[in-house]
């Protein structure tokens, strides 16, 4: 009886092995849930064209991103926020999240053009760094791609980001001052949760009681 308890014990011990240990063999990724539009308008960001594929999330941009200039007007800005809420898998942390955007630009002698923002991972705010397209600036791509932002080991987390856009036109007759995105990306990192090591203690204590018992059974 005693043989046949310890050998149920090391086929569950090697049973729970193999499940934590091929935890990350299946594809298993991160929820964005909770995702909301700041200004309520499909214009800059667009909640319902937003693309997940793995733990990357691609967010749907309102054709008003991509046709953003100041001509004919002195200043144009567009500034709108979107949050989220995002969960790892069964088993897993998230380790951090990074946001990046591109887009493209131009100026004439009488024009300014600038794309900037922030973003707020669970409290943490974190800037980006502003691109200024300055007068006289030939039509040319830009990135803005921040550090990420590392989570110290959590299942869930909330983010939110606030992304501004602006065009500056101080003679109408020498512009154009355009700014536009053309793309937006959200990345996710996680890690599985390590195994405790009193699982592997347990474990330990388990097969050797069973080689003591099968000696015994042995000399018997």
């Amino acid at each position: 009886m005693i043989g046949n308890g310890l050998k149920s014990f090391r086929i569950l011990f090697c049973t729970l092995v193999l499940v934590l240990s091929c935890g990350s063999a299946h594809a298993q990724f991160v929820t964005f849930s909770n995702v909301m539009d700041g200004n309520g308008s499909a214009l800059y960001f667009d909640v319902a064209s937003n693309v997940q594929v793995g733990n990357v999330l691609t967010l749907g941009l309102g054709a008003g991103v991509n046709v953003f200039a100041a001509d004919g007007a002195a200043t144009i800005s567009a500034v709108d926020t979107m949050s989220m809420t995002i969960t790892a898998p069964a088993g897993h942390f998230i380790t951090s999240v990074a946001y990046s955007e591109a887009g493209t630009g131009e100026t004439g002698t009488g024009g300014i053009a600038i794309a900037t923002g922030s973003m707020v991972v669970d409290g943490m705010p974190s800037n980006f760094m502003s691109q200024l397209f300055n007068p006289n600036t030939a039509a040319s791509a830009w990135v803005i791609n921040p550090a990420a932002v590392l989570i110290a080991n959590k299942s869930e987390i909330t983010m939110s980001i606030t992304d501004s856009l602006f065009a500056f036109l101080f003679d109408a007759l020498n512009g154009p001052a355009d700014i536009e995105k053309t793309s937006a990306v959200i990345t996710v990192t996680t890690a599985l949760i390590p195994v405790p090591p009193a699982v592997w203690l347990f474990g330990s204590a388990v097969v050797a009681l069973g080689s003591i018992g099968a000696r015994r059974k042995a000399t018997i």
